[in-house]
């Protein structure tokens, strides 16, 4: 066991003890030390400078190249150093009492004394480290024995003024220091080694102990910091670009390989997807350039969803009809909501004439209500299909009415499954409705209100498959000769929606033209649900997996979290169980994590994967990001992590092997 010299300690600090609490601990103070150039000096066994006076020996050549001022001075320190060493031996051979009376020039302790600097102090400072050794060693310099003596070292104790609270404290403290270390020094040399080898074992245990309790602060994830809204936000953002195929809107195909199912589609051109995720399903010349005829409409409703919600416009603004949307200047073959002049019509009815009845000039109205005129409305609707990507899509009029606009089936159903997504309500508003009736009463000008809803035209809505098939809640049809018959169809079962483009459906006349917008749609949307249904990666669990971050500086919580790049539904084919759901039930996941990560972390970057699969076939892998940044920490940051690598890269080993 290793000791320490306590009175060098106490010796520094008296000064300051003195100052906060106002009084003495030690019985004894250094005298005060005038400058000397000259100076003998000896010291006591306590360190204490002794004064000697100065033996000539009779050297009167010395003495008489000394100037009479020299002569005095030296005869004054010779005189101080005689003095200082008679009341010191004085002092040692009776103790001193105390004398509450006594002026401070009777007081030894107060009287000046020479001392040589740096000299003094620099053997001064060699005397006490020579005694720590002592006191540490039991031995001195020239390796004889200090061991203490009849008093029981008592002697070579620091001496504690214990009239004082404070000295009581230290006093006490101290006692038991020299106990301990008096019974250590009786013991035989053998015992001591022994002794000093426990002590060592036993703070290196404790050591130990308190990094392993520390160490294990990195597998309590229950106290991981979440990452804030500004780190969400940079993220996401961070990961739309890096994922652009994956995260964006636009369809993607599968995340595995299958073989194309063969369906009966008599449609020129179609698609089938996953409204979920975007994922294609099926596809027919996908990607061929045709006319989408009304289903134009959906645009125009797409926008004015948009002013909405800028708070431009509101459903039950009423809308002035001018003179080129009127009815009565339509085309004769055109789909009409029959819009009349001074009619009153909200902005909410307009847009059920467009869904149900599919009116040119309900589309009409709109556009001079929100744009000023078709034109520049056009315009509006050629910018937001720039804005979502949509390239081969174009408009020269909002009713769909011209052949020259034109769309494919593959940017079509981009836009529709972006249209439900962002706007659902619009399929319980508007697309689900089973017909329309107007004008009503209220809708009259004035010159008609007495015929009260006698000029009401019930018209019922142009999808065929709307309460014929189960769930189908929309979207929209359209006919002219160029394009064909045209159905954009959607359908929900519980949780599960697909989405189907139709174009360039054949038939003579509306019944043959609906009839084959049944068959298509119906083959395609009863293929998608009894073959596919959507897994939802966090509809279990929290997909959120913290990893101990070493060696970085300001980390919140210990760690940092790895999160899925993107988190979509997973379309799961039925290869399992009665139903497709039944697969989607077997679906599992695997996670392969890092044991750490140390140093710099980069928000965003990969640090793992997350595999989702279906019995032995992967369905999708996915990156697991950081979803904060880290920067590396400073050189203890680094030191304690390289400890914390060395214990988490073993238990992680261990953990492999078992």
């Amino acid at each position: 066991m290793f000791f320490w010299q306590p009175r060098i300690f106490f010796s520094t600090k008296v000064a300051v003890f003195d100052n906060i609490f106002g009084m003495s601990l030690f019985k004894k103070k250094s005298p005060k030390r005038l400058k000397n150039t000259e100076p003998l000096v000896k010291f006591d066994r306590d360190g204490n400078i002794i004064r000697e006076k100065k033996e000539t020996g009779g050297t009167p050549d010395f003495d008489e190249g000394m100037s009479e001022k020299e002569r005095i001075l030296r005869k004054k320190l010779e005189k101080i150093a005689e003095e200082t060493e008679t009341r010191k031996k004085k002092n040692e051979s009776e103790p001193r009492k105390s004398d509450s009376n006594a002026s401070p020039k009777d007081d030894p302790v107060n009287e000046a004394v020479p001392y040589d600097f740096p000299g003094d102090i620099i053997i001064s400072i060699k005397k006490q480290m020579n005694k720590c050794l002592d006191f540490i060693t039991g031995k001195d310099t020239c390796g004889n024995s200090t061991r203490p003596g009849g008093d029981g070292g008592k002697s070579r104790r620091i001496k504690i003024n214990r009239n004082t609270r404070v000295g009581k404290i230290i006093g006490a403290v101290l006692d038991v220091f020299y106990e301990k270390k008096e019974k250590y020094m009786a013991l035989p040399k053998r015992m001591k080694a022994l002794s000093a080898i426990a002590t060592m074992l036993l703070l290196l245990i404790l050591a130990a102990g308190v990094f392993s309790a520390w160490a294990a602060g990195f597998t309590q994830t229950e106290f991981t910091a979440r990452a804030t809204h500004e780190e969400l936000a940079s993220l996401s953002k961070i990961l739309d670009e890096k994922y652009k195929d994956k995260r964006s809107q636009n369809l993607k195909p599968l995340p595995y390989k299958v073989t194309q199912k063969k369906l009966d589609v008599r449609a020129g051109a179609a698609i089938l997807v996953d409204a979920s995720n975007g994922c294609v399903l099926y596809e027919k010349n996908a990607d061929k350039v045709i006319p989408p005829a009304s289903i134009t409409k959906l645009f125009v409703m797409y926008i004015v969803y948009q002013e909405i919600d800028k708070g431009n416009f509101s459903m039950d603004d009423e809308v002035p009809l001018p003179e080129m949307s009127w009815a009565v200047n339509q085309p004769r073959d055109a789909s009409l909501m029959h819009l009349g002049q001074g009619q009153k019509v909200t902005l909410r009815e307009l847009m059920e004439g467009l869904a149900v009845a599919s009116g040119n000039d309900a589309a009409k109205a709109i556009a001079y209500h929100i744009s000023g005129s078709p034109a520049k409305f056009v315009e509006r609707m050629n910018e937001e299909c720039k804005k979502l990507g949509l390239t081969k899509t174009r408009f020269v009029e909002p009713s769909g009415y011209d052949e020259n606009n034109t769309t494919t089936a593959r940017e079509l159903a981009t836009f529709a499954r972006i249209y439900i997504t962002k706007y659902p309500e619009c399929l319980t508003d508007f697309h689900s409705l089973r017909y329309i009736d107007y004008p009503k009463k209220e809708n009259l000008p004035s010159w008609q209100k007495s015929m009260g809803d006698t000029l009401a035209i019930h018209q019922v809505n142009t999808n065929p498959l709307l309460g014929l098939m189960d769930g189908v809640d929309g979207i929209k049809t359209g006919f002219i000769y160029e394009s064909g018959y045209n159905l954009a169809l959607t359908a929900k079962r519980g949780d599960q929606r697909f989405l189907s483009i139709t174009l360039q459906g054949q038939g003579r006349g509306t019944r043959e033209g609906n009839a084959g917008r049944i068959h298509d749609g119906t083959e395609m949307m009863e293929w998608a649900f009894d073959t596919f249904a959507d897994y939802v990666p966090e509809a279990k669990h929290e997909l959120l997996f913290p990893v101990p971050a070493l060696a970085v500086k300001e980390n919140r919580g210990r760690f940092v979290n790895l999160v899925p790049a993107w988190t979509t539904p997973i379309p799961v084919p039925h290869i399992l169980g009665d139903t497709a759901k039944d697969s989607a039930a077997a679906v599992t996941y695997s996670v392969e994590l890092p044991a750490y990560t140390y140093g710099k972390v980069s928000q965003g970057d990969t640090y793992g994967y997350i595999t989702y699969k279906i019995g032995e076939i992967t369905l999708e892998k996915v990156p697991l990001v950081s979803d904060r940044s880290l920067e590396t920490g400073s050189a203890w940051d680094r030191f304690w992590g390289t400890l914390a690598k060395i214990k988490l890269t073993k238990e992680a080993s261990k953990a492999e092997k078992d």
